[in-house]
């Protein structure tokens, strides 16, 4: 049996086959300049990249989110944030599943100051990409920079149980460590920072800053004397490393430190609270006392110069002057088990046995591995007569480090 077309048949299938031929032949070219926008992209030609990548968008076809988002990253490389968020938002609207385009606006806006914005980019990515360890380091660094110490901390973890090797996430976490007054913490992290990237100064400085916190101060030295090599001009290191010098007693080299870093331009609220501190060390009470206050004036929510200025009145037995700043250090960052350690010794100078055992267990629940904070707290338990609890807290603070000596400990825990 045979088969005959009309005429007009004939025309019709002839007509679909030079449409089909066209399409596919678009389809190649949309293809071809997608290719040579993602190589010129790659050189670093970013403005004829634009070129290419926009003939796609023009041609509407399934290329033209990806054109998108391309196109939205030269613009980044070109410092156009408002024009590569505009791309980037558009390929939103044609792919709402599409967690490139997400991040890339959520890093964007994080470029530009736009920290919640950028957060809610990351967290949709997150939940489009669950194993994104990237989404997760970036929305980290963005709760880092709203103050969100603790969901910081758990974005960084998390980026690092997707990626054990994910060497910067090590890094931004040991500076919300030392942010946390964690610096045993710190120490480790930057510690794996510098086994991957031993050329580090930055890295360095920050572990040796740690050290110092944790008394530590010829290790914390020679952290700074390398970054010192690796970075002659690293300001940061100067000032960490005169702050250590401070702590040794060598007043006029540790000014002549912060005076390199001044010199280079540092001015950071950072080496003047650590000039403050010098007089301090130094007994010039007063001194630093007016000097905090002036710094504290333009910068009220300086935790760090909130702190020393509880301490100094502390020791000027100043205790409800202490106890405001104190708490303020408090209201402002809830981790800071440094001030609910002050706020006993505070308590305790008053006789205020309860609220000083309070703080101390709130200090302890911030910072679990302390054995000095054990140790203190058994003090006020022998001194208040609950052996028991003292003994507990002893044979803690020993556990963790602390050389208690027998004829300390066996009056004590002898019977329990």
């Amino acid at each position: 049996m045979f088969c005959y077309l009309s005429l007009r048949s004939s025309v019709i299938i002839l007509l679909c086959l030079v449409l089909s031929f066209k399409v596919e032949l678009q389809a190649q070219r949309t293809a071809d300049l997608m290719q040579q926008g993602l190589s010129k992209l790659d050189k670093g030609n970013f403005k004829e990249a634009i070129e290419d990548f926009t003939k796609v968008i023009y041609a509407a076809d399934e290329n033209q989110a990806d054109a998108l988002l391309n196109r939205g990253l030269c613009y980044v490389q070109l410092g156009q944030l408002e024009n590569a968020i505009a791309d980037f938002s558009r390929a939103i609207d044609i792919a709402p599943d599409y967690p490139a385009a997400y991040f890339n606006r959520g890093l964007a806006r994080l470029q530009k100051g736009e920290l919640k914005a950028a957060h809610r980019d990351f967290t949709i990515t997150i939940d489009l990409a669950p194993e994104d360890a990237e989404a997760y380091f970036q929305r980290g660094i963005t709760r880092y920079q709203l103050g969100e110490l603790s969901a910081a901390l758990s974005d960084f973890n998390t980026a690092i149980q997707r990626d054990v090797k994910f060497i910067p996430a090590y890094y931004h976490r040991g500076i919300v460590y030392l942010a946390l007054f964690r610096y045993a913490a710190a120490v480790d992290d930057f510690s794996h920072v510098l086994k991957e990237d031993a050329a580090n100064g930055m890295a360095y400085a920050l572990r040796g800053k740690a050290k110092g916190r944790l008394g530590k101060y010829e290790e914390a030295l020679q952290d700074l004397n390398i970054a010192l090599i690796l970075v002659p001009d690293l300001a940061e290191a100067f000032v960490y490393r005169g702050a250590v010098i401070a702590a040794l007693g060598n007043f006029q080299e540790a000014a002549e430190n912060f005076k390199a870093a001044r010199e280079l331009g540092f001015n950071a609220s950072e080496l003047r609270l650590e000039e403050i501190r010098l007089l301090w060390l130094q007994q010039k009470v007063d001194t630093a006392l007016s000097a905090l206050d002036s710094l504290l004036l333009s910068e009220p929510n300086y935790i760090d110069a909130l702190f020393l200025r509880a301490s100094m009145h502390s020791m000027k037995k100043n205790w409800q002057l202490a106890e405001v700043d104190l708490n303020r250090c408090i209201q402002l960052n809830s981790h800071h088990w440094q001030a609910y350690e002050l706020l006993s010794q505070v308590a305790l100078a008053q006789n205020k046995i309860s609220e000083a055992i309070e703080n101390l267990n709130k200090a302890i629940k911030l910072n679990t591995s302390d054995p000095e904070l054990y140790y203190k707290r058994a003090q006020i338990y022998r001194h208040n007569g609950d052996t028991k609890k003292a003994c507990l807290d002893l044979r803690k603070s020993k556990e963790l480090g602390k050389n208690i000596p027998p004829e300390e400990l066996l009056p004590i825990c002898g019977s329990h």
